[in-house]
């Protein structure tokens, strides 16, 4: 396989809201350093804690692979197969720049999360977990969850 371009995706989630969602060229760890780099210059050392999390996060795709192309780009992240899909472990990083502690509880105000760019269906989980990151928990919600 030539050269192929390694693409980055960079979602700014801000208080339940997704404010950017770029495609960028670049490696992961390029694109993680950059962007870390970036959002030191909004960060607010005297409110908030400044984390860089790595987790990772299950995507399906179906299978056959479109292209040699495609199958290459995936390739190292595909943990599985079920049926007619393929189980790809994405390491997903979540810079959190704008955050505080209530009571008990750690809130994201504001994020990046950087990703490895798979396509725009598998995309869009990783745009929802970023959307919900930063989304503000309702109180009924809360007892729900601590109901649970």
């Amino acid at each position: 396989m030539g050269n192929l371009t390694q693409k980055t995706l960079a979602v700014r989630s801000e208080m339940g809201k997704i404010s950017s969602r770029e495609i960028i060229n670049g490696s992961l760890k390029e694109v993680l350093r950059k962007k870390a780099i970036e959002v030191l210059e909004e960060w607010e050392e005297n409110s908030s804690d400044f984390i860089i999390l790595r987790d990772t996060y299950e995507v399906r795709k179906k299978i056959p692979f479109k292209s040699d192309e495609e199958y290459e780009a995936l390739r190292s992240y595909i943990s599985g197969r079920e049926g007619s899909e393929v189980v790809l472990k994405v390491p997903v990083f979540i810079i959190s720049f704008q955050n505080e502690w209530r009571e008990n509880d750690f809130v994201d105000k504001k994020i990046y999360l950087i990703a490895p760019y798979l396509g725009e269906e598998e995309s869009k989980e990783l745009i929802e977990y970023a959307e919900e990151a930063t989304r503000e928990i309702s109180k009924e919600e809360n007892e729900e969850l601590e109901e649970e």
